[in-house]
């Protein structure tokens, strides 16, 4: 099967104009279990220490998301994800972030690493989303899973259709249609390939 540049050569998939970021979560936060009244106790403050460098690294791996979501929207693609890839280590179960990392990664013809961080989105998100799954056909067909992405494209588009996302429903169909065709050219190769050294063959006599 035809992997890496020789596909992705023929594939002029249509980018997402804009990333599904999550809003951030509300609720109490780290620093309100911090600042209790109790916290001065030295035993208390022993305690709960472990947990303070935990809170640091979620509050700097959340940074680290917004500024590479910044990064990335200006047109730092490579700045705005070694900010992903620092955050994704402590925000490992954000399929939105591993989503858009795919996305990235498509862009920067990387696309190995494309098809893991859309697979890892798709296994996380609480819910069947549409646009997870567009990343997910896009990765497939970049990579050369021609057949896998046709696939994941099918189940996008029904899934898109019943949620009445008319923008994706759109784009899956391109997709797809995109897919059948170059599924069908390296077929029409592959016979021609095939005949051509069938033709070569000598018979020779007896």
């Amino acid at each position: 099967m035809k992997r890496g540049v020789e596909v992705s050569a023929e594939v002029s998939y249509v980018k997402r104009t804009k990333f599904d970021f999550p809003e951030e979560a509300s609720g109490n936060s780290f620093h309100q279990f911090f600042t209790d009244d109790d916290s001065d106790d030295p035993e208390e403050y022993a305690r709960r220490k472990p947990l303070l460098g935990l809170e640091d690294a979620e509050q700097r791996a959340q940074r680290k998301r917004r500024e590479g979501l910044t990064l990335v929207e200006t047109g730092k693609l490579l700045d705005g994800l070694k900010c992903w890839e620092e955050s994704i280590k402590y925000l490992s179960r954000d399929a939105a972030l591993h989503d858009m990392m795919s996305q990235v990664y498509l862009e920067l013809n990387m696309c190995w690493e494309a098809v893991q961080a859309a697979e890892q989105a798709c296994s996380l998100s609480l819910r069947e989303d549409p646009g997870m799954l567009l990343t997910l056909g896009r990765a497939q067909l970049n990579f050369g899973e021609i057949g896998m992405s046709m696939g994941t494209f099918r189940a996008g588009l029904e899934l898109a259709i019943l949620t009445r996302e008319s923008a994706l429903i759109d784009n899956f169909r391109d997709d797809l249609a995109l897919a059948d065709n170059i599924f069908h050219r390296l077929q029409t190769t592959s016979s021609s390939n095939l005949d051509l050294r069938r033709s070569r063959i000598v018979t020779l006599p007896t």
